[in-house]
């Protein structure tokens, strides 16, 4: 069985446990982010649930988030600058209430 993301005592820290039956919890709704974006670092339906009962992100702030920190791993480099494991790295904005989707820089246009 795999090693996936759950919550433990503090509803607003993610640790790893292996429970299959988290993702029953995750709303219709949040079913539909697309995270194949960022599967390369192991982000899915796991992190999504706990995402969600932080409750301060709607599904399109998150979805943006997926897409932008995607497009800065990608095209960025910006795996280059993170000490550590990128999910990590990701989920940790979330625990601090921040919104990783606004901290990503996207150039305005490709080729300049």
């Amino acid at each position: 069985m795999k090693t996936i993301q759950k919550w433990k005592e503090d509803p607003n820290k993610l640790t790893n446990t292996r429970d299959p039956e988290i993702a029953a919890d995750l709303p219709v709704e949040w079913k539909g982010v697309d995270t194949s974006s960022l599967v390369a670092i192991r982000f899915g339906q796991h992190q999504l649930v706990q995402i969600h009962r932080l409750g301060m992100l709607t599904v399109e702030q998150v979805q943006e988030s997926i897409s932008s920190f995607a497009f800065d791993l990608e095209v960025n480099g910006k795996s280059k600058e993170i000490n550590g494991h990128a999910l990590n790295y990701f989920t940790g904005y979330f625990e601090k209430g921040l919104m990783p989707h606004q901290l990503i820089m996207r150039p305005q246009k490709f080729g300049k």
